[in-house]
């Protein structure tokens, strides 16, 4: 339909929108978003999107009608309708979620962690979209604390591509040896789809461990994947730089300058700027009289400001070495 010169081409996220308004900023009509629902009745729940889910429609640039529409509410579910531009009357039976091929790869790789997650990752050559299935799978099991250079890690995951494009990755297992203590491995458990609901009695899918425990899992997380935390919270600390005693009201991260910071928990943005000593600072309010700030940043997230709306591990900016530092880490602050 791109092709066509009648037609015109609108794509985007629904955001915090619904599918009404989304749809009718985007340039149709109520009566033509009407239709859509109609069309999507009994097969998909389409006037509900969540923030990620995608839309593209295509109109008639002279009716301004609806010819097709589709709804991604992941790289592996699509739904489609396709309407009839002669009739005012949705086509019901041309709505429908694509028959796509799934291509399911295992891969597997060994690695160190000296620097970060991230540049660990990269250097054994697999996908970026990895490290935070890392993070998620180690969360609760490990003390950040004990993180050094040198641990070393294996992983094995499952990739998904869809028509030959890479759409998600899953980690199945990790191993975690550390360079002093017993190694560490966490595995991914998934209910059996063909046991009945009413006999459902095993865990929630999650990561567990090899004693099959999973710990609990709170409101807030780290703000950098699997860092390293090379200096912890302590009223009396030397400063290294002053070189008197002063307290260090938080927690130090050690990572690589551009390393990527998320907020620990949803909240209000409360600032995003020169926080003096901090350097670039950005101060979450979490509600409950909790706070956290993040500073030393390089920079901040595109469009990060005052009042803002943000969700847990959410990118709020990066890993830098602003104010008053002897190198570039993050000192987070509750």
């Amino acid at each position: 339909l791109k092709d066509d010169p009648n037609i015109e081409i609108s794509q985007g996220n629904f955001g915090k929108g619904g599918l009404v308004s989304t749809l009718t900023q985007a340039g149709l009509a109520r009566n033509e978003v009407r239709r859509i629902a109609q069309a999507f009745d009994g097969i998909h729940r389409i006037t509900r999107p969540i923030a990620t889910d995608s839309y593209t429609f295509a109109k008639d640039k002279t009716k301004g009608t609806i010819v097709a529409f589709e709804l991604a509410t992941s790289p592996l579910d699509v739904w489609q309708a396709k309407f009839d531009p002669s009739s005012d009357q949705e086509a019901r039976s041309s709505a429908k979620k694509l028959d796509l091929y799934v291509e399911h790869r295992r891969v597997a790789s060994a690695l160190v962690i000296n620097a970060d997650l991230a540049k660990a990752i990269a250097s054994a050559n697999m996908r970026p979209e990895i490290v935070d299935a890392v993070d998620d799978a180690l969360e609760g099991h490990i003390d950040p604390g004990s993180l050094r250079a040198g641990v070393r890690m294996r992983v094995v995951a499952t990739e998904d591509w869809v028509d030959g494009s890479f759409a998600r990755v899953k980690v199945e297992a990790i191993e975690l040896v550390p360079r002093q203590g017993t190694p560490l491995r966490v595995y991914f458990y998934e209910r059996d789809a063909s046991v009945e609901a009413s006999a459902r009695r095993a865990p929630a899918p999650g990561f567990y461990d090899a004693k099959g425990k999973q710990p609990y899992r709170g409101q807030f997380r780290t703000p950098l994947p699997l860092a390293r935390v090379t200096s912890r919270f302590n009223p009396k600390r030397m400063h290294p730089v002053l070189k008197v005693v002063m307290p260090h009201n938080g927690v130090d991260y050690g990572a690589t300058t551009g390393t990527p910071v998320y907020a620990s928990a949803a909240g209000t943005v409360i600032t995003a700027g020169n926080g003096g000593p901090c350097g670039n600072m950005v101060e979450i309010d979490h509600g409950g009289g909790i706070v956290t700030a993040y500073c030393h940043l390089k920079g901040f997230a595109q469009g990060l400001r005052s009042g803002q709306k943000v969700e847990a591990r959410q990118h709020i900016g990066y890993v830098g070495q602003t104010g008053r530092v002897t190198g570039p880490h993050l000192h987070f602050v509750v």
